[in-house]
């Protein structure tokens, strides 16, 4: 305990004392509004053209979803969504058009149930 106060970290809180933790103490940083851990090269190797960065899906993911929800991508073009929807625990629904299909209605889908 005189540890703990020598370090500042214990404040009276009603009738008793509270433990004081610092974002420093953690493995975490604040999220800005300015995303440049996303960067990613214009160059960089790319399955396809518009391939997006795992990092810019993950954040997307992370701000708009809650544990268990289903995700769902109308391309699933290089599968970037499903790797991060999988790695974050999400349920992923895609849809994907057929290369070389002569009819745009010809898809793929998995078989997950809305």
């Amino acid at each position: 305990m005189p540890r703990l106060q020598k370090a500042s970290r214990l404040y009276a809180s009603g009738d008793g004392l509270s433990y004081v933790r610092f974002l420093d103490d953690f493995g975490a940083r604040p999220i800005s509004d300015l995303w440049d851990d996303t960067i990613s090269s214009f160059l960089a190797d790319k399955t396809y053209v518009v391939q997006t960065n795992p990092k810019v899906i993950e954040r997307c993911l992370l701000m708009t979803t809650e544990p268990g929800n289903l995700v769902f991508d109308p391309t699933c073009g290089s599968g970037t969504t499903a790797f991060v929807a999988e790695k974050w625990g999400k349920a992923l629904d895609y849809l994907r058009y057929l290369p070389g299909s002569r009819d745009i209605g010809q898809a793929e889908t998995n078989d997950h149930q809305l």
